[in-house]
């Protein structure tokens, strides 16, 4: 892999933005010795500029028909779902004919996965921001998906609490990443999370 912490990501802000029911939120931030636990104030109402956002366009590849209507519902109030795909193939077309701004991608779909779908549309030399929205909870997945040059990461259980805020995460240039249990717990025991991404 190429590169490393010092000089991967320097156009980021390097913080995980996460929205949370609690003034103050655990957050994962991005640094030299990979992710970390930290807490951050949550922004004041009204400075999230949502008007700016409100109508990117979103490309959404899942082959589970439930999925895809929960996300839609979910995202068509803010965003612009320009197209809904099954399969990686169809994702590289999709995204090749429709331009969007970010892809919300599974990992497990069938004909092509999302991690290699997404690994050939970046060798294409698309700049669409990828997210991946997955049931993996599991830091080699995070690891493989970050290798692709996606910027965010939400397991599905918490896609209601974090897919919206990893999207304007995304189009602001920033890395998210869901807090679930085992990548908190890896940080907690002092594990460097990750460790290596691709400039």
């Amino acid at each position: 892999m190429a590169g490393s912490f010092a000089s991967s990501f320097t156009d980021l802000d390097k913080l995980v933005s996460l929205r949370r029911e609690r003034c103050q939120s655990p957050v994962l931030t991005l640094g030299r010795d990979g992710l970390r636990l930290v807490r951050e104030k949550r922004p004041k109402h009204g400075t999230q500029g949502r008007n700016t956002l409100a109508r990117a366009r979103i490309l959404l590849a899942d082959d589970h028909k439930d999925i895809r209507e929960k996300v839609m519902q979910q995202l068509e109030p803010e965003f612009e779902v320009v197209g809904v795909v099954e399969d990686g193939n169809a994702l590289m077309e999709a995204a090749s004919q429709m331009k969007p701004d970010v892809c919300v991608v599974d990992i497990s779909m069938p004909i092509m996965n999302g991690i290699d779908a997404v690994t050939q549309l970046k060798a294409s030399g698309s700049s669409v921001k990828i997210i991946f929205l997955t049931v993996h909870e599991d830091p080699d997945f995070l690891q493989a998906a970050l290798e692709t040059g996606a910027l965010g990461y939400v397991v599905k259980s918490r896609v209601a609490t974090d897919l919206s805020s990893a999207i304007r995460a995304a189009l602001a240039g920033r890395l998210f990443i869901s807090p679930c249990r085992p990548f908190l717990a890896k940080i907690e025991l002092g594990d460097t999370l990750i460790n290596e991404v691709p400039s």
